[in-house]
C-alpha cells in the first residue's frame, strides 16, 4: 500500500501527459517504475510547537529532495530509502535547537522509524523565550579515542576543560559545540562512551563524521550496492543522525558535510560527491546571499602545508559558496593552519583535541591539544584557541635561545592561530626591534614528544629573532586579525641557566687537543699538554696508518702533500706541524699522555681505504695502547662501523663510541658499543636519541662546539660530554654560569 501511494503521488501526472502514447509503452514503464521503487515511500508530517502551533516555512529534506512546511506546518517528501536514511529539518533561528542529554537530537528521524510509524513524523520545536543575536560555537577536532585509556584521557583532560569553559560561556550566550570528525579511532563501540562523557555539559553538541568513524568492514553508503542493508557510516548515523545537515542560530546558517568518501578497509578519498554538492546548493537556496555561513567538515580544503590530505574537489565547493560570508572549520591534520580563500571564505584547520594521537600535549605543528572557541553573530565572527589545561592567554609558545635546536642563537615563537593579518613583533631589553622573521621548520616541542615511528612535520607559523650578545630579556607581542593582543616575555638565557642548575653538566673534551693555546697546534704534543694544563676531562686526537704500518697522529689523509696511506713513515717524518713540531707517532703521543694521569685520551681511528687496512690499523693501535699501560684511560671513537666492531672483537673491555650518526641508540647498543658520539646536526634531527641512549646505558658526546652560543645550546641537551675547540671557555662557563 505504501509503495502504491508513492507511485500514485509521484507519477500521477504521468497519466495526463502520456495519453497519446501507446498502452504497451506505458505498461512497460509502469512495471519498470514499480520494480525500481520497491523501497520508495511518501513520507509526511508536520513541524509544530508542543502546544500544536504550526510553523510555516521550515526547510525539510531527505538528503536529496527538499520542501518547506506550509501554513499548517505540513510537509511531504517522496523518499527512496535505499538512498536516503533520514528526513531532517533545518531548525529555524527563532527556535531552540533540539537535544537530548546535550547531544543534538530531534531534528531528524530515520526512514526506518518513519516506515514503522506509517510514514508520518511530527517534528516538535520550542520557541526561544528571548532573542539573542550572538552565540558561542566551540569547534573540537579529532578526539580519536581508540581504547579505554584514550577515553579516560578525553574525559579527564578535554571534557574537564570543556566543562569549565562552557559553564562560564553559557552564562553569557548559548553554547553549541561541533566535533569535527574522528570521534573514535575505528572503534565504533566507543560512540556510546563519547556521548555519555559530554551529557552533563551546558551545550548542544553536534557531530561531523571523520575517516575513523566509519566501520572499516564496509564502504560508505554511496559506494555500497543499491539496496545494501549495511554501510560504513551506519553506526555513526545510529548514534548521531545524518552526516549532511544544517541549522540556524542567531542569524547564522550552520552546515555540516561529510567529505570523506569511504572505500572500506580504511581506504578513503577526501572529496565531496556530486550528490552532496547538489544537496548543499539546495540547502543554501533557502539562505539569502550575503549571510554568514559556517561550514563544518573533517578534512581540510586548502591547507598549503598539508596538501596531501586536502579535499580533491575543494574548488567545486568554493563555487557553491559564492556570495556568502563563510567560515569553514575542519581538522584531520592534527595541525593548526588558518587560510584565507578570496575575500569571503576563511578556513580554520584547527589543532586536534588528542594532539598527536594522545602521545603528548601538542599537535604535529606544536600547537597544544585544545579546541577553538568562536563568538558568532550574523554580522561578525571572532575566534580564539583554548589550550587544554591552559587559558586564553596561551596563544604562543616562546623558545629562548638554545631551546629551539635548529635556531640556537634565536628566540623562536610558535604562534599557531595566526594568519596573514597577524603581526608578531619583539622587544629586546625594552627596546622595540620590529617584526620577527617567519620561517618554516619542525616545532621543537613536537620533535621531542613524538614517537620514533611518527614522521616529522613542518609548520609555517614559526617566528624568530636573534637578540644581541649580552641581552637579557625578549618580549614577543602578537596582534591578531581581531585586534586581540598577546604577549610573552622570556629570559634570553633561560635554557642555559636551567641546564647549569642541574647535575647534568657535560664533561669537556678538547677537540684535537687544546690547539688554540699559545704555541700549540692541532694533534700535537703541545696541544695534549695544554689540555692537561687546562683541566679538561679528555683530549681528543686522530690516528692514521702509513704504507709501512706506522701509526701516526694526524687528522687528514695527506701530510706535506703526500698521501699517508701510500707513503712510508720515512717519507713523512720530515714534515712539520704549524708550530715546528714533528709529526708524533702514536707511541710518542701515548708516552706524553702517561705524564698527565688525570686526563682521558679520546682516540679517533680514522676511516681507511678498505676493511683490510682498517683491521691492521685497529690491531696496531690496540697493541700500542696496551703496551703503554693506558687501556683504562683510552676511549675509542670512529666514523667506521667496521673499526668499532673490530675494536670490540679484539678487546671486549674497550670503551667504544660510534661517530657516524646513522645508527639509533638501540642499534649502537646491539653492536656492543658504549656510546654515541654525534654532531649537533644529527641530534637536532633526533633529540630523542639522547634520552634513549641514557636509558640504554650509553654515553652521549656532542661535537664540535666552536662558540659560546653553541655551548649554551648543547648544554641544554644534557649530554655526558662535549667536544670543543674552546675548552677553557667551556670550563669557565660551565663552572660559573657566566652569561656575559
Amino acid at each position: 500500500m505504501l509503495q502504491k501511494n508513492y507511485f500514485i503521488h509521484c507519477f500521477s501526472n504521468l497519466f495526463e501527459t502520456n495519453r497519446i502514447r501507446k498502452s504497451i509503452c506505458f505498461v512497460v514503464a509502469l512495471a519498470t517504475v514499480m520494480a525500481a521503487n520497491a523501497q520508495k515511500f511518501v513520507f509526511k508530517g508536520s513541524v509544530k510547537t508542543a502546544d500544536g502551533k504550526a510553523i510555516q516555512g521550515v526547510v525539510v529534506n531527505n538528503g536529496t529532495d527538499f520542501t518547506t512546511t506550509d501554513a499548517k506546518g505540513q510537509w511531504t517528501l517522496c523518499t527512496d530509502t535505499c538512498v536516503s536514511k533520514f528526513v531532517q529539518i533545518s531548525t529555524p533561528a527563532d527556535y531552540v535547537l533540539p537535544k537530548s542529554k546535550s547531544i543534538a537530537k530531534g531534528f531528524y528521524v530515520s526512514v526506518g522509524q518513519l516506515v514503522k510509524d506509517k510514514c508520518r513524523h511530527n517534528f516538535v520545536l520550542q520557541p526561544r523565550d528571548t532573542k539573542d543575536n550572538t552565540f558561542y560555537y566551540i569547534a573540537i577536532s579529532d578526539p580519536q579515542v581508540k581504547n579505554d585509556k584514550h577515553m579516560e584521557l578525553w574525559r579527564s583532560q578535554t571534557v574537564e576543560d570543556l566543562k569549565a569553559t562552557t559553564d562560564a560561556l553559557s552564562k553569557e550566550h548559548e553554547v553549541v559545540t561541533m566535533t569535527l570528525g574522528d570521534i573514535v579511532w575505528d572503534n565504533m563501540q566507543l560512540f556510546d562512551d563519547y556521548a555519555e562523557s559530554i551529557q552533563q555539559l551546558p551545550i548542544t553538541a553536534f557531530q561531523c563524521i571523520g575517516n575513523h568513524d566509519f566501520d572499516r568492514r564496509y564502504q560508505a553508503l554511496n559506494n555500497m550496492p543499491y539496496g545494501s542493508g549495511v554501510y560504513g557510516e551506519q553506526a555513526y548515523c545510529t548514534h548521531f543522525g545524518p552526516t549532511d545537515y544544517s541549522f540556524n542560530i542567531a542569524g547564522v546558517h550552520v552546515v555540516t558535510l561529510k567529505n570523506i568518501n569511504y572505500m572500506g578497509k580504511k581506504g578513503y578519498r577526501e572529496q565531496f560527491t556530486e550528490a552532496q554538492l547538489a544537496w548543499l546548493r539546495r540547502d543554501l537556496s533557502y539562505v539569502p546571499k550575503g549571510s554568514m555561513v559556517i561550514i563544518n567538515m573533517h578534512a581540510a580544503l586548502w591547507n598549503p602545508v598539508e596538501k596531501e590530505g586536502n579535499v580533491l574537489n575543494a574548488n567545486d565547493l568554493k563555487s557553491v559558496l559564492r556570495g556568502y560570508r563563510v567560515h569553514i572549520f575542519n581538522g584531520h591534520t592534527h595541525f593548526f593552519h588558518n587560510n584565507t580563500v578570496g575575500n569571503d571564505i576563511y578556513e580554520h584547520n584547527i589543532g586536534a583535541a588528542c594532539g598527536a594521537w594522545w602521545r603528548g600535549d601538542v599537535n604535529r605543528c606544536g600547537a597544544p591539544n585544545g579546541y577553538l572557541v568562536v563568538k558568532a553573530s550574523a554580522d561578525s565572527l571572532t575566534s580564539q584557541y583554548k589550550p587544554t589545561g591552559g587559558d586564553y592567554a596561551q596563544q604562543m609558545r616562546v623558545y629562548s635561545k638554545g631551546e629551539f635546536l635548529s635556531q640556537p642563537y634565536s628566540v623562536v615563537a610558535n604562534v599557531w592561530d595566526c594568519d596573514s593579518l597577524t603581526t608578531v613583533e619583539w622587544y629586546e631589553d625594552g627596546q622595540y626591534r620590529g617584526k620577527m622573521t617567519q620561517f618554516t621548520d619542525s616545532d621543537e616541542r613536537y620533535l621531542q614528544s613524538r614517537g620514533s615511528h611518527v614522521k616529522e612535520c613542518v609548520t609555517t607559523h614559526l617566528f624568530k629573532a636573534t637578540p644581541a650578545w649580552g641581552s637579557h630579556e625578549v618580549k614577543v607581542v602578537v596582534k591578531n586579525r581581531f585586534g586581540q593582543v598577546h604577549t610573552e616575555t622570556v629570559d634570553v638565557n633561560r635554557a642555559w641557566l636551567k641546564a647549569l642548575s642541574s647535575d647534568k653538566r657535560p664533561k669537556v673534551i678538547a677537540h684535537r687537543g687544546y690547539w688554540r693555546y699559545e704555541g700549540a697546534v692541532q694533534n700535537s704534543l703541545s696541544s695534549l699538554r695544554a689540555s692537561a694544563q687546562a683541566g679538561v676531562y679528555g683530549s681528543e686526537f686522530d690516528v692514521q696508518i702509513t704504507a709501512d704500518g706506522e701509526v701516526i697522529v694526524n687528522h687528514d689523509p695527506h701530510l706535506g702533500g703526500l698521501p699517508i696511506a701510500k707513503s712510508t713513515y720515512a717519507q713523512l717524518v720530515k714534515a712539520r706541524l704549524g708550530n715546528g713540531e714533528p709529526i708524533p707517532t702514536l707511541a710518542k703521543y701515548l708516552d706524553e699522555a702517561k705524564k698527565h694521569k688525570d686526563l682521558k685520551i679520546i682516540l679517533e681511528i680514522k676511516k681507511q681505504a678498505n676493511d683490510s687496512v682498517e683491521a691492521v690499523l685497529v690491531r696496531k693501535t690496540l697493541e700500542a695502547v696496551k703496551a703503554s699501560g693506558l687501556s683504562s684511560r683510552v676511549q675509542y671513537i670512529s666514523f667506521s662501523q667496521f673499526v668499532c666492531d673490530q675494536i670490540i672483537r679484539n678487546d671486549k673491555t674497550a670503551d667504544v663510541a660510534y661517530l657516524g650518526g646513522n645508527m639509533s641508540p638501540k642499534e649502537v647498543k646491539e653492536h656492543g658499543f658504549s656510546g654515541i658520539d654525534y654532531s649537533m646536526d644529527v641530534l637536532r634531527v633526533h633529540p630523542e636519541w639522547i634520552d634513549k641512549a641514557h636509558k640504554l646505558g650509553l654515553t652521549v658526546n656532542v661535537w664540535t662546539i666552536a662558540t659560546e652560543e653553541h655551548l649554551k645550546f648543547v648544554t641544554t641537551l644534557h649530554p655526558d660530554f662535549i667536544t670543543t675547540d674552546i675548552p677553557e671557555d667551556a670550563l669557565r662557563m660551565l663552572s660559573k654560569g657566566n652569561n656575559k
